[in-house]
Formats: C-alpha cells, sequence, structure tokens
C-alpha cells in the first residue's frame, strides 16, 4: 500500500462516477423497500414495545400500553411495571417522534395499527426509515466528493454503505438505531465542512444538534458530544460555544423532558434494570426478566464474550470483515493531511474504545443486544468507521491486490447485512450455523424432562380411595359457536385398579379401568386397558387420531402460563405435544393428528387445558382445531359446577 501524494495523484470523478453511485443507492434502496414491505411490522419485543407506545400516544393520549399489550400478537417482554401499570421499557423519544406520523398516516388512509397493522405499519417505517435513508445516501456521495477519491474508491464506499453495513437490517423495523446511525453521519457531514479558525455557526449548529440527536438516540454517544466539542473548542472556542453547544443542549434537554413526563424521572426505563420495575409478578406471571431465556440469561464468561463480540458468532471482524481495514486506516492516522479527516479518526478510535469497553463491563447484560443480527449497540459508530475508511482511501493508492482485498471482505460482509431477508430480529447467520453444529448449546432454553414416558393426554390419577371425589370439566367452543362439554371423573380406586367414566354431550357415558401400574411406569395404552383395548378407547385416551398398532408418547417442552376461564390469575404449566401423521380412510387424504398439552400439578388429571388439531398436509390447512380448557373441578372451593355450560 503506498502513499498517495494528495496534491498530484487526484483524479477528479465524472459525471458517470456520480451516475454509478446514484445507481448503486437506488438499487439498495429498492431491495431495502421490498425488504420493509416483506417484514411483519409487530416482529419483536423490541419494535412491539414502541409501536405499543406509538398507539397509545395516538389512540388514547397516554404512554401507559395496559390496553394495547393485551391484544393478540401486540405483548412484549420489553416493559416495565410502573405505579400499577404496563409502559415500555425503551425511550419515550423514538416513540413520540413516531406518533404525529402515524396520526397523519390514520387521518389520510383511515388505517390504522390494530385493525391495519401491516398496511399503515409499512408505509410509516417507509415514511420514517427509508427516506431518511436516501438522503443518507446523498449525503455520503458528498462526503466522498469532498474526500477527493479515485471513482473506483468511491463506487467500493457506496457499496459498502448501501450494501454491507449492518445498519441496513434495521431500515425494515421500528427501532433507534438507524436513527441513530444516520445522527452520526449527519453530525460528521457537518463537523467536515467546519474550517479551522474559520467555522460558519450554521454548520457548528448544525454539528451541533445531530451530536443531540445521537445521543436521544443512542445514550453511549454523550462522549461523542463531549470527545468533538473538545476538538471544535480547540480550534473554534467562541463559535462553538454559541452555536454547537446551544443546539446540542437543546436536543438533550428535549430527550431528558420527555422522560419527565413518561416516567416522572430524567432517567428512561431501562436504566432501572434488575429493579422491581422490571422484576414484577402481575396476575400470577412473573416478568420475563426475572427468568430470561436464551442469550438473555448471559451464561458466557467476559473472555468467551469478547471472543464473540469480535471474531464469535455476534463478530464485528467475523460477520462484516471490512471492518478488519480499520486497523491499517487507524495505523496510518499520522500520515493523513485533512486536519478533520485526522481528527474523526482519533475521534472513531477514542469513541469505539470508550463505548465498547462500557459494554464489556456490563456483565448483567452479556447478551449481545439479545435476539439480533449484530451488536446493536455500536450500530450508530458505523458512519465513523466509514468515514474513517474513506479518509484512508485518500491517501493511499487503491491498487489491483488492495482492491481485491477489499472485494474479498466484501462479499462476507454483504451476506451479514442481507441474512436473514426479514427484519433484523434474528440471531446472525454465523450463530445459526455455530448453534446447528452444537457449539453454542449455552443459549438453547433447557426442557424439564418427564419423570416417566407420558402416553395418555392426562398426567395423574388418585393415590387412593380418601382422594375421590376426582374429577375434571372440560368446555370447547369450536368456529361455529358450537359449545361441548366433557367430564372425566374417577369413580373407584381399587389397589391397582382404577376405574372412571367419561361423560361428553350427546353420547352414551364410557366406563372403562386403567392399570395404574401401568399407567406410572408409561407403558402403551393396551397394557393400561388389559380388560378393555377398544381402538376408540385408545384413541381418546392418547388425544389425537393414529394408526393401529402406534406407540406415540408426549414429548415435554418449555414451561409457559396459562388463565384459566374461573382464574383471575395466570398458572404455571409445562407444555406438552404428540403428533402422528396417517391417511384417512375414508378420503385418502394424508393428515397430521397433534395434541397439545398445559400440564400443571393444580388440577385434578395434572391437565389444565389441551387443543386437538388435524391438518391436511398437502395444504397446510387445518381441518379442525378444538380447545379444551378446564371449566369446573373437583378441586375447586366453592365448586363453579353450575356455571352455564
Amino acid at each position: 500500500m503506498s502513499q498517495a501524494d494528495p496534491h498530484t495523484d487526484l483524479i477528479t470523478p465524472s459525471r458517470q462516477t456520480w451516475v454509478g453511485c446514484l445507481l448503486i443507492s437506488l438499487v439498495s434502496l429498492t431491495l431495502l423497500s421490498v425488504r420493509l414491505f416483506d417484514t411483519p411490522v409487530l416482529m419483536s419485543a423490541n419494535d412491539r414495545s414502541r409501536w405499543c407506545t406509538v398507539w397509545s400516544l395516538v389512540e388514547k393520549g397516554t404512554f401507559i400500553i395496559d390496553e394495547i399489550r393485551v391484544k393478540p400478537g401486540w405483548d412484549s417482554i420489553d416493559k416495565v411495571f410502573h405505579e400499577e401499570h404496563y409502559y415500555s421499557s425503551k425511550p419515550p423519544f423514538v416513540a413520540v417522534l413516531v406518533a404525529p406520523v402515524y396520526w397523519l398516516v390514520k387521518s389520510t388512509t383511515g388505517w390504522n395499527l390494530t385493525e391495519h397493522t401491516q398496511d399503515s405499519g409499512h408505509l410509516i417505517l417507509w415514511l420514517i426509515n427509508i427516506i431518511p435513508l436516501a438522503v443518507s445516501y446523498w449525503i455520503w456521495a458528498k462526503i466522498l466528493s469532498s474526500l477527493k477519491l479515485s471513482p473506483i474508491a468511491i463506487w467500493l464506499m457506496q457499496t459498502i454503505f448501501c450494501f454491507a453495513t449492518l445498519i441496513l437490517p434495521f431500515a425494515t423495523t421500528l427501532n433507534n438505531h438507524l436513527p441513530g446511525a444516520l445522527s452520526t453521519l449527519f453530525c460528521l457531514y457537518f463537523y467536515l465542512k467546519i474550517e479551522p479558525g474559520k467555522a460558519t455557526l450554521w454548520n457548528l449548529a448544525w454539528c451541533g444538534f445531530w451530536a443531540g440527536m445521537m445521543f436521544a438516540f443512542e445514550l453511549p454517544a454523550a462522549c461523542l458530544i463531549l470527545f468533538a466539542g473538545l476538538m471544535l473548542l480547540r480550534t473554534n472556542p467562541r463559535k462553538t460555544l454559541l452555536a454547537y453547544a446551544p443546539s446540542a443542549f437543546l436536543v438533550v434537554a428535549i430527550y431528558l423532558a420527555m422522560n419527565v413526563v413518561a416516567t416522572g424521572d430524567i432517567r428512561p426505563f431501562y436504566s432501572y434494570y434488575g429493579t422491581e420495575k422490571y422484576l414484577h409478578e402481575v396476575a400470577g406471571i412473573p416478568s420475563y426478566w426475572a427468568d430470561p431465556k436464551g442469550v438473555d440469561r448471559a451464561p458466557d464468561s467476559f473472555p468467551v464474550y469478547l471472543l464473540h463480540c469480535t471474531i464469535g458468532h455476534h463478530g464485528i471482524f467475523s460477520l462484516t470483515p471490512i471492518w478488519l481495514m480499520l486497523f491499517p486506516a487507524l495505523i496510518g492516522l499520522r500520515r493523513q493531511t485533512q486536519q478533520r479527516l485526522f481528527e474523526v479518526g482519533l475521534l472513531t478510535l477514542s469513541v469505539t474504545l470508550v463505548v465498547f469497553g462500557f459494554y464489556m463491563t456490563k456483565t448483567e447484560h452479556y447478551n449481545f443486544g439479545g435476539v439480533t443480527v449484530a451488536l446493536r449497540w455500536l450500530v450508530w459508530l458505523i458512519p465513523m468507521w466509514l468515514v474513517t475508511l474513506a479518509g484512508w482511501l485518500s491517501q493511499v493508492k487503491l491498487s489491483r491486490s488492495l482492491l481485491t482485498l477489499w472485494l474479498v471482505l466484501l462479499v462476507p460482509s454483504i451476506i451479514s447485512a442481507w441474512n436473514p431477508w426479514i427484519g433484523p430480529w434474528r440471531h446472525p447467520w454465523l450463530f445459526q450455523v455455530m448453534d446447528k453444529a452444537g457449539w453454542i448449546d449455552q443459549y438453547r432454553e433447557k426442557v424439564t424432562p418427564f419423570e416417566k414416558p407420558l402416553k395418555t393426554w392426562f398426567t395423574s390419577l388418585p393415590s387412593s380411595q380418601q382422594q375421590l371425589p376426582y374429577w375434571a370439566l372440560y368446555r370447547s367452543v369450536d368456529v361455529t359457536g358450537q359449545v361441548m362439554t366433557m367430564k372425566l371423573e374417577v369413580t373407584s380406586v381399587l389397589e391397582d385398579r382404577i376405574e372412571l367414566t367419561r361423560t361428553m354431550d350427546g353420547q352414551s357415558p364410557l366406563d372403562f379401568t386403567l392399570s395404574r401400574s401401568a399407567f406410572e411406569s408409561g407403558e402403551a395404552l393396551p397394557a393400561m386397558l388389559s380388560n378393555n383395548a377398544d381402538p376408540s378407547l385408545i384413541e381418546f385416551l392418547r388425544g389425537f387420531v393414529a394408526k393401529a398398532g402406534i406407540d406415540v408418547g408426549y414429548r415435554p417442552g418449555f414451561h409457559r402460563y396459562l388463565k384459566l376461564p374461573y382464574q383471575n390469575n395466570y398458572i404455571r404449566c409445562q407444555r406438552s405435544a404428540a403428533e402422528t401423521k396417517l391417511r384417512l380412510p375414508e378420503s385418502g387424504i394424508w393428515v397430521a393428528s397433534k395434541c397439545d398439552l398445559w400440564l400443571t400439578d393444580q388440577v385434578p388429571f395434572g391437565t389444565a387445558q389441551f387443543v386437538t388439531t388435524l391438518t391436511e398436509l398437502t395444504t397446510g390447512e387445518p381441518m379442525s382445531r378444538r380447545l379444551w380448557p378446564v371449566l369446573d373441578h373437583s378441586g375447586l372451593h366453592p365448586p363453579v359446577a353450575n356455571l352455564e355450560r
């Protein structure tokens, strides 16, 4: 890599160079627009949390999200319980900015977020994400123009910004990381226009404004406001105090005021992590953060976490190896002839080290930013890295070998930026590869195994005659409103024999006897029914349709919370399921027959709810589905057996 003479080795970009940049930008924006409209609006807990606040602000005039969070598909783990109400744990700044856009969309189109979630949400996201991103592409081209790069270097840097950074996945969802990164770019644009000793108040004011916006979107950007301010003070002290500082302070003050209105404190709710606002229990359901799952459990030691943040499954350099070129770029800072580029390089180095070091000290947050494609708390630094690379390219010749190296590093960076296609709330492709290979199974949620094989849709029987009465009443309502009830009751307990009766609407009572020993050891159903192996009875006990002679058991699943019709609070249940595939004899159609269970020791027979589903395999369409929750049982005091059925 040979150093270029900045005065004699310049190649003035032609009109064709900028036409090429325009085409690169248009292709990127088109693909991002398609990608956005393919992405579900309520994709993850992160964006749902903010959408809840947007809806509440426009529809109810409040930051409280109690009403919207109970709508199917809207609830989020990113919430706090404050003064007997739920709030988003996200700072309110983004939601306050987006709420007027939602109001405008609703007023002009008639779409609202609950009835037209995809249509209204996609339009809002296109307005607040894609249009600002298009402006940023133009701003980036202007920065490249000011650096006097060769046409190939300009195309390379425009391609990196438009196709190879992990800013791009965040263009399809409601988040703070995209606007944070764009604010950084706009701040750097005006910073580079500030000439030492003769800066204009206009440029300093805009630089300060966008620095304040960086802070409002990404709190660690406070260090950049400070460092950049100190550098500007050194060369333009009076104008920095007159323009840069007041502009930045104004935005910061607005941000803090929004926090006070929303939370009663200048601190955002997420600063209360680990307190009762996060670790609450409401209606029997503890907060997710009392027992987090997956990467949120923070199972890694510091060395392992550092490894995965740099060259591992969430690594800056493993996912986007284009940033490896930052090392020679930063080493070459001492040869940089343009003062502002030299200062940006110093800012890049110092701010990156401070921010990365800060997050390395947050041991309780060893979760890589949660389930996401990047170390998302570093995304706002990407424009600084880009400017540093572009500044370095303005000082070196882009030889064929160096260009080849750039392209080799560019390809995997593009893959990481566009995989997965739908949204940023997925683990990186490298994480998925390592997880499939079994190298990082420490993040998987552990399933509690059954003590014995489970062959029936219920898990327990009374241990003695003294426990009678022992019964449970289940009620189901199908899509047509038809109500069915089923009562399962133990009538007698005689040593190894348990006598039961099943009563269903419109059917004669079914009496049968189970062998306790066969039931408790998890033997096949015919062994439990030694005196009556009728196929219809076996099908009833199994809970789903299967071929004759098939011995299929239930698989244990994760613990979840369920609210039954007679309860105010939720109960903790272990999910379980079993499924078989068969051809129906009457029609010859291949189907999947499945039964899902919610298991608990708080009701007789141990099953609080079960769901039977029959799905046609060729179309994937459900042919039938019935949900059977417990309506009443012998353990209730007082009983509710007289409720209307």
